[in-house]
């Protein structure tokens, strides 16, 4: 088991706090928005209060957001099993109510990999890895040794 810290910030490449507008709000996000809103699987006025207060507040973005807005958006082209939308349901509950949380090896590989089909930024993909897994070697900067030369 892994101990997450939720509240733990994300940030820029070059240091500076990331916000939550800074994803939220983006070409992508607002076209597939307005397809949602089109096919009226998303509700005018609760979209609207929803983007009022992320441009009003504009809080910092945090592992939190990002894992529950992943295992709330199953891909269109994906089909989940009831038990596998339970489980997903189960852990965001988990994860919305708790400041840290241990996790299962399991349930970590299941956030990244939600977390990377969910956002097509690699910023926000590098900061919720190193978060949920900072010993994964994939999320390990490469060996810059060179080879010796021989003499």
């Amino acid at each position: 088991m892994t101990t997450i810290n939720l509240n733990e910030g994300f940030r820029t490449f070059q240091g500076l706090p990331m916000r939550l507008s800074d994803v939220t709000i983006t070409l992508q996000n607002v076209l597939v928005t307005v397809d949602r809103l089109l096919n009226k699987e998303l509700d005018l006025d609760a979209f609207k209060a929803q983007l009022e207060l992320v441009v009003k507040e504009n809080p910092p973005l945090t592992l939190r957001d990002v894992c529950l807005n992943s295992l709330a958006s199953p891909r269109s082209e994906e089909k989940l099993s009831g038990t596998e939308k339970f489980r997903r349901g189960l852990l965001g509950h988990k994860m919305a109510e708790a400041q840290e949380i241990e996790l299962p090896a399991e349930d970590i590989t299941l956030l990244k990999r939600v977390i990377d089909e969910t956002y097509p930024s690699p910023l926000v993909v590098f900061n919720a890895w190193l978060m949920l897994d900072p010993s994964d070697t994939a999320t390990k900067e490469p060996s810059s040794k060179k080879k010796e030369q021989p003499s």
